[in-house]
């Protein structure tokens, strides 16, 4: 990991002053507020990498991007550019890299509905949102097999992700899948804008993106054995990234994308049908009771293809409904199960599980 050098003792006090006062946001107008910004940025010119890992200044770092104009972001992605792989593996600057990325997202979609001859006023070589993020993205090529199980780079790379598919980023820390464990929470006032409120919709977002987020998701089980995927699925920092993925594989790609070789569905179900006494079903029931890896059957439960959801269900579950719905992990899974059932399985089930 490289080394970004040390802010001094009178910068530190000038960054935490600022972080103080923008957190009290005692400030008279918007306008005032942009100014103080302003300023700040100009103080940290040169030394953004500094405060972002810094674990007195990041969280400075974290409010400005929660607080900057469309401009101001992009000028940080430039200036984080080609260092996003050790940040992203960093304690403090991980979380600054997260918010960078979710603040930013919305800033490619208005530059696409922008027409080009009334854009802000920018240098016609200065690189697009679109640009920019794309060649981040190539910073984790040939990176992301190792960094599935790294404790803060994990869950960047799943917020990168999320970004390149146009996914909704409102609830981003609400969720199990995408959810980030910090030391302390950051409070802020965000701005209330256009763009903050495109964070919380799904957004429109060029082709590139996809053909990037394709290429991250087959660079993440690149090289990875059935044995070594599976082993992951039990794995407590690996298994959110590897319930992304099977997500984003059936919502981009379609149930078609279950037959494909190179798929995590494929590759984690090798055998069709993946039937009793197959090395599927031993896979299948050894997470079914696993607290960590019961979360990815969940998923695969959710998106699998409805030959091999019959398969799955009336092969390894449903001669055991009552022993599942008390398993308080197996159970989850099973409800899983019961909403996709059709009306005779259902009605079935439903005798089961209550025989009065």
């Amino acid at each position: 990991m490289p080394f970004y050098g040390l802010l001094d003792e009178e910068e530190q006090e000038y960054f935490k002053r600022a972080d103080t006062m923008l957190e009290l946001n005692q400030f008279g107008d918007v306008e005032e507020r942009a100014l103080f910004l302003a300023n700040v940025y100009k103080e940290a010119s040169g030394k953004e990498l500094k405060i972002a890992n810094s674990q007195s200044c990041s969280r400075l770092m974290e409010r400005l991007i929660l607080l900057s104009t469309p401009e101001q972001l992009k000028t940080l992605l430039h200036k984080f550019s080609g260092h996003f792989l050790h940040l992203a593996q960093h304690r403090f600057a991980s979380h600054c890299c997260e918010a960078l990325f979710v603040q930013t997202a919305p800033i490619v979609t208005q530059e696409m509905t922008t027409p080009a001859d009334s854009a802000s006023q920018v240098d016609a070589a200065e690189k697009t949102a679109e640009q920019l993020f794309l060649d981040m993205a190539k910073e984790f090529d040939g990176n992301l097999g190792y960094l599935m199980t790294d404790r803060f780079a994990s869950h960047t790379v799943r917020v990168l992700l999320l970004v390149l598919s146009g996914r909704p980023l409102g609830d981003l820390h609400a969720t199990s899948l995408l959810q980030s464990k910090r030391k302390e929470n950051i409070s802020f006032t965000s701005r209330e804008d256009a763009q903050s409120n495109m964070i919380s919709m799904a957004r429109t977002i060029p082709k590139s993106f996809g053909a990037a987020s394709e290429r991250m998701m087959k660079g993440i089980v690149a090289g990875l054995d059935t044995t070594y995927l599976r082993a992951l699925a039990a794995h407590p920092v690996a298994n959110p990234l590897l319930q992304l993925v099977l997500d984003l594989e059936f919502r981009q790609f379609g149930k078609s994308k279950a037959k494909s070789p190179d798929s995590l569905f494929r590759r984690l179900l090798p055998d069709d049908p993946p039937e009793q006494g197959t090395d599927s079903a031993s896979f299948f029931n050894g997470m079914l009771y696993d607290p960590i890896g019961s979360r990815l059957l969940e998923v695969l439960i959710t998106h699998a293809p409805g030959k091999t959801f019959k398969t799955l269900f009336r092969s390894l579950l449903a001669d055991r409904l009552p022993d599942l719905a008390k398993n308080e992990t197996a159970s989850y899974v099973l409800i899983k199960a019961l909403e996709r059932l059709n009306r005779e399985d259902l009605t079935k089930a439903v005798q089961q599980l209550c025989p009065q």
